[in-house]
């Protein structure tokens, strides 16, 4: 492949990985009010982003010396390796709290977060960030 023929393949693929980031955009924005279907969403991303570092991504890493420097360079320079980081639940359930408290649900007794809620979550926290996000996948990274 000559290196005007990189150029538009490179050139195609990101006019297709546009589209299909404007597809999850749209996706995401009909459902903005919808937690459960926001939520599957985000599973579905992780699982896609899960299938395609274990097998394609696999699959095409390169043979050679030369080859392997070029990812590891572009990886470097480009933004590192991708990652899907996971929210804390007690940066969620701090949410909810001050949610529920705006809303007046948590005084009126609609929502109750009680002591299991708040063990579970500390007990949950020994891998976690102070940015809120999880640094650990459940699954295998």
């Amino acid at each position: 492949m000559g290196l005007g023929d990189e150029w538009r393949t490179r050139q195609h693929l990101c006019a297709e990985f546009q589209a299909i980031a404007a597809q999850v955009q749209e996706a995401m924005a009909k459902r903005e009010q919808d937690v459960m279907a926001l939520l599957s969403l985000l599973r579905l991303l992780e699982e896609l982003h899960q299938e395609i570092r274990e097998t394609a991504f696999q699959d095409a890493l390169p043979q050679n010396r030369q080859k392997l420097y070029m990812l590891l360079r572009d990886i470097e320079v480009n933004g590192g390796w991708p990652y899907i980081q996971r929210m804390k639940l007690s940066t969620l359930t701090k949410a909810l709290a001050s949610g529920a408290l705006a809303s007046g649900a948590l005084a009126s007794g609609e929502i109750e977060i009680g002591p299991a809620t708040v063990d579970s979550v500390a007990e949950s926290e020994s891998n976690l960030t102070s940015d809120g996000f999880d640094t650990h996948s459940h699954r295998d990274s």
